[in-house]
């Protein structure tokens, strides 16, 4: 069943048409499964070499699909004896998965419908060799945590995020994947580049300094550079591509893509790299720049969580809740739908929730709220 949900998703992805909710649910398929992310990683790099035409590719990989199960089914039907002339192998001499057997059948369709059947065996022999081990670190709520890795790159993770890496990195890319926010230093590698994956973006850095915010339930994802240049590209528009200079940031809307998204207050970067004109409209991004605190000068807003600082500024209310709930590890309800886009604007280093809370309601007189054990109802 978790295959073929894979197999859907991964179709979805190609063909551009996954909601939200469905791209984290493949994100989490491939975090959990390295065999999973040997195929998507396969299939993501020949489209990308093709650049297919979207509204064709789940039609052609539909194709594949249905030929990869008649033939399976004539060989159940007519299976090999002793005396017949043996069939030419594209695959490897040693045995390999069924699961990639069956795309080395599809990689045989594939040269059919693009003439590239030869660059995915090639890549799907790589793939295959992947035997990293990996492992996963998670920062719970009302927690910061701060580690080492084999590189030498540090990463600080905030409440309520999970970096998954290798025990130690081996082979040409040192690659992790990232749900939640992190700050990243990065050792530098000219000839291993560093790779985060997240639901929304991938961050090709060589050494460097950036803040990277992937929480799926925000409402935008970011990444914003302190120090060096990083490259960002995205799963779902292969051709795009974002070069950030230090104290630009990136904003991805996490929900509908086709609007992009403008901090109050900002106003956005002139220079986008991307190979299409169109890319910023249809991708949903934004390059801006910093935001600081106006009341705290040189107080930046999107590593400000790094000096144990919880800052937001001109935020909407639920945007505040879900901070607060990650930064206090608290449950927070608005019952009244007409508070969560109310505006504010604050700063919490030392305080406890109940004067956050208190503060909350100084600053607009609209706001009230019970409190009862981690469950707080704001109406």
């Amino acid at each position: 069943m978790e295959n073929q949900r894979f197999e859907e998703l991964l179709i979805g992805e190609l063909a551009g048409e996954l909601t939200a909710a469905e791209r984290q649910e493949l994100l989490e398929l491939l975090t959990a499964n390295e065999e999973f992310r040997g195929e998507h990683a396969v299939l993501k790099d020949f489209w990308a070499q093709k650049e297919p035409d979207y509204a064709d590719m789940r039609h052609t990989l539909e194709k594949i699909k249905t030929e990869i199960c008649r033939q399976e089914r004539e060989l159940e039907l007519h299976p090999a004896t002793p005396d017949a002339e043996p069939i030419p192998q594209i695959e490897p001499l040693r045995r390999i998965p069924r699961r990639w057997r069956t795309w080395s059948v599809a990689a045989a369709l594939i040269l059919v419908f693009s003439g590239y059947g030869l660059f995915y065996y090639e890549h799907s022999k790589d793939t295959a060799k992947d035997s990293l081990t990996w492992q996963e670190k998670y920062t719970p709520r009302n927690a910061r945590s701060r580690m080492t890795l084999t590189d030498g790159s540090s990463v600080t993770l905030n409440s309520d995020s999970r970096l998954k890496y290798p025990v130690s990195f081996d082979g040409p890319a040192r690659e992790v994947y990232l749900m939640g926010e992190a700050y990243f230093t990065i050792a530098k590698d000219a000839a291993h580049p560093f790779i985060i994956h997240t639901n929304k973006m991938t961050i090709r850095v060589l050494g460097t300094s950036f803040n990277v915010r992937c929480y799926p339930d925000d409402d935008v994802n970011e990444t914003t550079l302190i120090q060096g240049s990083i490259e960002v590209t995205f799963p779902d528009r292969p051709a795009d591509k974002i070069i950030l200079k230090p104290t630009d940031k990136l904003v991805i809307r996490n929900d509908k893509l086709e609007q992009p998204t403008i901090r109050p207050a900002e106003q956005p970067a002139t220079r986008v790299d991307s190979s299409s004109s169109q890319g910023a409209r249809h991708t949903g991004y934004t390059l801006t720049g910093l935001t600081y605190y106006r009341n705290q000068p040189g107080t930046v807003v999107e590593t400000s969580w790094m000096d144990n600082k919880l800052v937001f500024n001109a935020e909407e209310l639920q945007s505040v809740a879900r901070k607060m709930e990650r930064w206090y590890g608290v449950s927070i309800v608005i019952d009244k739908e007409e508070l969560k886009t109310l505006p504010f604007t604050g700063l919490f280093q030392n305080e406890t929730i109940d004067e956050a809370l208190y503060a909350l309601q100084l600053s607009e007189k609209k706001i009230h709220y019970t409190k009862k054990d981690t469950i707080i109802h704001i109406y």
